[in-house]
């Protein structure tokens, strides 16, 4: 199985066309996304991409790991993030989002995986992707993991 990160941030003039806008920057607009939580399968492969760039038709359905923040708090600095890790066992991921700074929202996913792979009894490199905006007006940033069955 092959799971797509990607991205997007945005402005807009309300929070949801923010997010719509934030995900077709990332090419995972015209999809109903189905969450999942945190479990990447064993042998999978993650890749970095940004932007999804697979044909599906308008509306089919895509499972993702998504972690989205919108605000309208002008110069208000959020981020978004997801971290990940992969062990011969399987692997994780653990999204965090917020009124925060890039720092801080990589610190939390560095201590989220730890304390998660420590539970499991497992060890790896942890990666992440991180996207952060200060808001002008209304604005989202969106990473997410898209599954590839």
């Amino acid at each position: 199985m092959e799971i797509n990160i990607v991205w997007g941030k945005s402005e807009g003039k309300t929070l949801i066309s923010s997010f719509d806008k934030a995900l077709i920057e990332a090419g995972i607009h015209n999809f109903n996304l189905i969450p999942l939580s945190s479990v990447i399968p064993q042998g999978s492969t993650v890749r970095d991409v940004g932007t999804y760039k697979f044909f599906h038709n308008i509306g089919d359905i895509l499972y993702v790991v998504i972690s989205s923040f919108s605000s309208d708090k002008s110069n208000t600095q959020i981020s978004a993030g997801l971290g990940w890790v992969q062990t011969k066992e399987g692997g994780l991921f653990i999204e965090s989002k917020g009124e925060y700074s890039r720092k801080e929202c990589e610190e939390e996913i560095s201590r989220g995986l730890k304390e998660m792979m420590s539970a499991r009894g497992w060890k790896g490199e942890i990666k992440m992707r991180v996207v952060s905006h200060k808001v002008r007006e209304i604005a989202n940033v969106t990473v997410a993991a898209a599954y590839d069955f």
